[in-house]
């Protein structure tokens, strides 16, 4: 869409969803700060989710079967 500069504007939901679902298997209160959580890929949406992890301070390991993709 475009903002009210009438600039171009996006923005990604794989994360925020990815993180949200995950967010309903931690105890009332907890989140992924602190956590280690193992990511299996390397494509597009999987960047978005380990971007979220990181960003909400979460400890990421990436699995892929391409090492330089990972």
């Amino acid at each position: 869409y475009r903002n009210a500069e009438d600039r171009w504007h996006s923005d990604n939901t794989d994360w925020t969803a990815a993180l949200d679902a995950l967010a309903t298997a931690f105890a009332e209160g907890e989140t992924v700060a602190g956590k280690r959580v193992l990511l299996l890929g390397a494509g597009g949406a999987a960047r978005a989710i380990g971007y979220g992890v990181k960003h909400r301070g979460g400890l990421l390991v990436i699995a892929n079967r391409t090492a330089g993709k990972a």
